[in-house]
């Protein structure tokens, strides 16, 4: 088996605003891997597969539009957004305030937002604390 890790740098629009939410509690890693089907379909897997390609050109194009149609992930998060409570009101707040889109962030419960517009952190009235962090990723050159 091969250990390797192959990876490259993204170059990200400097275009997009990158917005963590991250709720008062945690989501455990196995908590969140135990929640996922242990197979899914083919027409699930491959078209998850092919929207990875065209996600990493929206970032780096700042093509919110494209970002938006790709980015309907039906591996982890139909499942793992039952893991973090208010999740789709976020989600919801963060879209009709920004124009953007909103993601699980690896297992969760962090979520990342990303859109062109600020987001006004006075929005987000729920009754769990969540901290808003903007984010201003490092560009390489």
């Amino acid at each position: 088996v091969d250990n390797h890790f192959i990876y490259r740098s993204l170059p990200l629009s400097k275009e997009f605003k990158f917005t963590l939410f991250i709720p008062d509690y945690e989501v455990s890693t196995a908590e969140a891997r135990k929640v996922l089907p242990l197979t899914y379909d083919k027409k699930v897997a491959v078209s998850n597969s092919a929207k990875l390609v065209l996600l990493t050109q929206a970032l780096k194009d700042g093509d919110l539009n494209l970002l938006k149609q790709v980015s309907n992930d039906e591996i982890h998060e139909p499942y793992r957004k039952k893991l973090i409570y208010d999740y789709d009101e976020v989600k919801n707040i963060f879209e009709r305030n920004t124009d953007g889109i909103l993601f699980i962030s690896g297992s969760g419960s962090t979520c990342l937002g990303i859109s062109k517009k600020e987001f006004n952190e006075k929005e987000l009235n729920l009754t769990r604390h969540w901290d808003v962090l903007k984010t201003n990723p490092i560009y390489g050159e």
